[in-house]
C-alpha cells in the first residue's frame, strides 16, 4: 500500500466511530484532488486499493472473531459435565446471534463504519469542485464495492457502494469530457477504475444506459496521443480487460443499439486509419495484437444484435448499415490477423462466421444484394480492380480484396444478376486467371474460381439469375482448359469445374433458353477435341520420344477421359445417350491403353452409384454391362496377342 494512506488506513480498518471514520475519508480524498500527480492512473488506483483494503480488513477480522467464538463453543461442548447447559446458552446463542453474522460477515459496528465511509465519499463528491475530487471519491468507493462484493458479502452496504460507484462514474465521466474536451488522464483514470472494479448487475446496467459513459469510453481507448498512455504501467497490462468491459456495457440489459452502432463506427475509422498507415509507413502492425481488439469489440454487437433476438427491436436498415462496416473492418484488418497465427484466425473466423450467418439467414435475399453492393462502394479498390490490373493495389490493401473474395464464394446464391455482372465477376475474373498465379497469388487464385463455382453451383442463384450461367460458362470452360494442365488447373479440379459448367447449363429452362443445349454441345465438342489432340501429341512423339513424355501425354488423356466420363451425371437426359457412345466409342478403341479404360470405367461406375439420379440409373445400368464386356473382349484381345 502506499505509504501516504498507512495513518488512514489503520483508522478506517479499526475505528468504530463513524464521524472519525467520515473525517478521515474527507481529509484524505482532499488531500488526493489537490496535490499533483506525476502519474494519475496508479495514483487513483493506490487510492481504489486503500478501499478494498478497508472493507476487506474488517470483513475478515468479523469473520475471525465469530470462529474463535464458534472455537470456544466447541470447547465448551466437549466437558461433558457443562456440555448440556452450556448448548442451551451457547449453542443456541450460536445458532440464532452467529448465523445472521455468518450470513453478512459485517458486525452492526462495521456495518455502520462502511455506510458512513460511502456517505463521506458522496458529499466529497458533490460538494468537492472538480474533476479530481470526483476520481478521488470514484476510486475510493471503487476499492470498496470491489472489496464487499469479492468477499461475499450481501445486504445494503453492497448494493449501496455498486449503485454509488456506478453513479459516481457517470458523474466523472460527464466532468472530464466537459474540462478536458475530449480523451484526457481523468477520462483514462475513471475508464482504468471501472475497469478494475468490473461492476455488475443493477449498476452495470445502470452505466450501459448512459451513453455518455461508453461514448467517453470510447473515445479514450481510440485517442491518437500517444502521450496520453506515456508512464501508465497500469493502462500497459490490462487493454484485453478494458475490450472486454466494453463488451459487456454493450451487451446488458436495456443497452441501445446506439451506442453499439457509435462503438461500430469508432472500431471502423480506427481499422481504416491503421491500414492506410501500414501502406503508406510500413508499420508493423501484429505487435501490440490490436486487430484483434478490434474484433474482440465487434464480437459482442455480433453476438447481441446478429445472434440472439435482439434484432427484432431494431430496424433492419440500421442492422444492414452496421453490418457493412463491421464487414469492412474484418477485411481491413485481414492481412493482420492471417500473419497473427491461430490465435488471430480463429478470432477472424468466429467473427466473420457470425456475420456470414445472420446474411444468411436473416436478411432477406434483397437485404443480402444491398449489403453486397455498399461493401464494394465502401472498398473502391474493389470497383477499379478489374480496369487496372492487379498490382494497382500493394501488399495489405491486396488481402481486403482477398476477404472480399472468400465473403462472395458464400454469398454468391442471393446476390441479384446486375450485382454479379458488374461487381463480383469482374473481380473474380482478374484473379481466376494465370496472371494470378504468376504474381505468387494463389490464395486469390484459388478464392477467385471457388466464387465463380459458388454461382454455377448454387441452386438458388441458377433460380433467380438463370442468364448469369449463359454468359459464364463459355467463358469460364474455356479458362478452364487453357489453365489445365500447366498453368494452375489440376485435372481434380477440372472435374469439378468443367461438371459445373454443363449442369449449370443443363438446369435451364428450355423454353426460355434455347440455347443451352446448343452450349452444352459445344463444350463437349471442346472437350472431346482436347482430348483428341493429348492422343495425337503422344501418337506423334513416336518410338523417339522420351518415356516420360509418352506417360505424362498419356496421364493428361486419362485425366481428360474422367472429365468427360463426369458428364454422365451432368448433361441432359436428351444428350446422354450421344454422350455413352461417344464414351464407348473411345474406351473401346485399342490404341487405349488397359490402365486407362479400367481407371475411367471404375469411376463412371462409381459416377453413376453417387452422382446419377434415379431417372438416369436403368439405362446407364445396361451401358455399364456392355462396357464392361467390350473391355474384357478387348483387354482378352490383347492379352492373346502378348
Amino acid at each position: 500500500m502506499n505509504s501516504d494512506f498507512r495513518a488512514a488506513a489503520r483508522v478506517l480498518c479499526t475505528a468504530a466511530a463513524p464521524n472519525i471514520v467520515s473525517e478521515v475519508v474527507r481529509d484524505t480524498l482532499e488531500r488526493w484532488a489537490t496535490q499533483p500527480h506525476e502519474q494519475p492512473v496508479s495514483a487513483a488506483t493506490s487510492l481504489l486499493r486503500l478501499g478494498q483494503y478497508a472493507v476487506t480488513f474488517r470483513i475478515r477480522a468479523s469473520r475471525e472473531q465469530v470462529q474463535r467464538q464458534q472455537q470456544y463453543d466447541r470447547q465448551q461442548v466437549r466437558n461433558v459435565v457443562d456440555g448440556a447447559a452450556h448448548w442451551v446458552g451457547s449453542g443456541l446463542r450460536s445458532m440464532l446471534g452467529t448465523a445472521g453474522r455468518r450470513a453478512s460477515v459485517l458486525s452492526a459496528a462495521d456495518e455502520l463504519a462502511v455506510q458512513a465511509m460511502l456517505k463521506a465519499a458522496e458529499d466529497a463528491a458533490d460538494t468537492g469542485s472538480g474533476i479530481w475530487m470526483a476520481l478521488a471519491a470514484l476510486a475510493l468507493v471503487g476499492g470498496m464495492a470491489a472489496g464487499l462484493r469479492d468477499e461475499g458479502i450481501v445486504g445494503g452496504a453492497v448494493e449501496r457502494a455498486a449503485l454509488l460507484f456506478a453513479g459516481l462514474v457517470e458523474r466523472s465521466v460527464v466532468v472530464a469530457a466537459r474540462e478536458t474536451r475530449g480523451p484526457s488522464v481523468p477520462m483514462l483514470s475513471a475508464l482504468v477504475m471501472t475497469v478494475l472494479v468490473s461492476p455488475r448487475g443493477v449498476a452495470l446496467q445502470r452505466l450501459a444506459h448512459t451513453s455518455a459513459v461508453i461514448r467517453g469510453f470510447v473515445e479514450q481507448l481510440f485517442d491518437s496521443s500517444a502521450d496520453l498512455f506515456a508512464g501508465q504501467s497500469v493502462v500497459a497490462t490490462m487493454p484485453e480487460a478494458i475490450v472486454g468491459f466494453l463488451g459487456q456495457l454493450l451487451t446488458a440489459p436495456g443497452a441501445p443499439f446506439a451506442d453499439a452502432q457509435y462503438v461500430v463506427r469508432h472500431v471502423h475509422a480506427e481499422a481504416v486509419e491503421w491500414l492506410v498507415a501500414s501502406e503508406q509507413h510500413g508499420r508493423q502492425t501484429t505487435d501490440d495484437g490490436r486487430a484483434q481488439w478490434l474484433l474482440h469489440m465487434l464480437d459482442p454487437v455480433l453476438q447481441r444484435y446478429y445472434v440472439q433476438d435482439y434484432y427484432l427491436r431494431v430496424p433492419m436498415e440500421q442492422l444492414m448499415e452496421t453490418l457493412v462496416q463491421i464487414i469492412d473492418t474484418m477485411a481491413l484488418v485481414h492481412h493482420t490477423t492471417l500473419q497473427a497465427g491461430r490465435e488471430g484466425t480463429e478470432v477472424f473466423r468466429r467473427t466473420s462466421t457470425l456475420a456470414i450467418q445472420f446474411l444468411g439467414t436473416v436478411a432477406s435475399r434483397q437485404q443480402v444484394d444491398r449489403t453486397v453492393q455498399l461493401l464494394f462502394a465502401e472498398q473502391k479498390c474493389l470497383l477499379y480492380l478489374p480496369t487496372v490490373g492487379i498490382g494497382a493495389v500493394g501488399r495489405e490493401r491486396s488481402f481486403v480484396v482477398l476477404f472480399y473474395l472468400d465473403l462472395m464464394e458464400h454469398l454468391a446464391g442471393y446476390l441479384e444478376q446486375n450485382t454479379l455482372r458488374q461487381l463480383v465477376l469482374p473481380l473474380a475474373t482478374l484473379y481466376a486467371g494465370h496472371r494470378a498465379l504468376a504474381m505468387g497469388a494463389t490464395d486469390w487464385f484459388e478464392s477467385a474460381h471457388a466464387v465463380v463455382l459458388a454461382v454455377l453451383e448454387d441452386p438458388r442463384q441458377m433460380t433467380a439469375a438463370p442468364g448469369v450461367a449463359m454468359e459464364v460458362v463459355p467463358w469460364y470452360s474455356d479458362l478452364i482448359m487453357e489453365l489445365y494442365p500447366d498453368r494452375g488447373m489440376g485435372g481434380e479440379l477440372l472435374r469439378i469445374s468443367y461438371a459445373a459448367c454443363i449442369r449449370a447449363l443443363a438446369g435451364l429452362p428450355l423454353d426460355e433458353y434455347p440455347m443451352a443445349y446448343e452450349y452444352i454441345g459445344d463444350r463437349l465438342d471442346r472437350l472431346k477435341q482436347r482430348i483428341d489432340g493429348e492422343r495425337r501429341r503422344r501418337d506423334m512423339s513416336g518410338e523417339g520420344a522420351s518415356r516420360v513424355g509418352r506417360e505424362i501425354s498419356g496421364v493428361r488423356e486419362r485425366e481428360l477421359l474422367l472429365v468427360l466420363a463426369d458428364q454422365i451425371a451432368a448433361v441432359p437426359l436428351a444428350l446422354l445417350p450421344a454422350l455413352l457412345a461417344d464414351l464407348h466409342r473411345r474406351l473401346a478403341n485399342e490404341q487405349t491403353s488397359v490402365a486407362t479404360r479400367e481407371s475411367v470405367a471404375t469411376e463412371i461406375e462409381e459416377t453413376v452409384l453417387v452422382k446419377c439420379d434415379v431417372a438416369r440409373k436403368p439405362a446407364l445400368s445396361v451401358w455399364i454391362w456392355q462396357l464392361r464386356n467390350t473391355l474384357n473382349a478387348a483387354n482378352t484381345l490383347i492379352n492373346t496377342k502378348l
